[in-house]
């Protein structure tokens, strides 16, 4: 394999190492959220909040790092988008409605 070979097989790499980023933080995000659940039933309010913030970081992570790699076939971005479209809307859907 020649240089060219080489860097064109190390980008390729690359993106597939962030592509699997992406899907390991929608994974966690939704970890978190599970966790939530849990410490919210236990009335662990502090714990649970720490939790659906760590949610949101690996939801923004994950937003991040899709948005910064190139190159990826339209399937495979729009399948890790509605993984982060969904892992955001439960997010959402968990936190609390403010206090009026």
């Amino acid at each position: 394999m020649d240089i060219f070979g080489e860097a064109a097989a190390a980008v390729a790499k690359s993106r597939r190492n962030v592509l699997e980023f992406v899907r390991q933080d929608i994974n966690l995000g939704f970890t978190f959220l599970d966790t939530a659940k849990v410490e919210q039933r236990l009335r662990e309010t502090e714990v649970r909040d720490r939790s659906v913030r760590h949610a949101q970081q690996a939801c923004d992570g994950a937003v991040r790092c899709l948005e910064n790699v190139s190159d990826v076939a339209s399937e495979e971005r729009d399948h890790l988008q509605r993984g982060i479209d969904s892992l955001q809307a439960a997010i959402d859907e968990f936190r609390p409605s403010p206090k009026v």
